[in-house]
């Protein structure tokens, strides 16, 4: 949630104000509103969230199979901590 939040309060009102009730309609307007490389940046942080939501599930399927299997809690902390720190 995080480059959303940048995205919609950090660059939106920069040009324009993003209208979190409507989010598909916000982008046509933000287009129109922004400068071309604030945009640009402003794409990029809505598809990192995007990123993010696709892959929570293999995330925490991850990490449940892992205390499933009774793996030490140290190990799956570091691999938890190498996954977040990759993204």
């Amino acid at each position: 949630m995080a480059p959303h939040f940048y995205a919609a309060l950090g660059i939106a009102p920069r040009g324009a104000k993003f209208d979190n009730a409507n989010p598909r309609s916000a982008v046509k307007t933000l287009e129109e509103k922004l400068s071309e490389s604030d945009f640009k940046q402003f794409q990029r942080a809505e598809a990192a969230q995007q990123n993010g939501f696709e892959n929570i599930g293999l995330f925490a399927s991850a990490v449940l199979a892992a205390n499933y299997a009774r793996l030490p809690v140290r190990t799956i902390n570091v691999a938890s901590c190498f996954y977040l720190a990759s993204r």
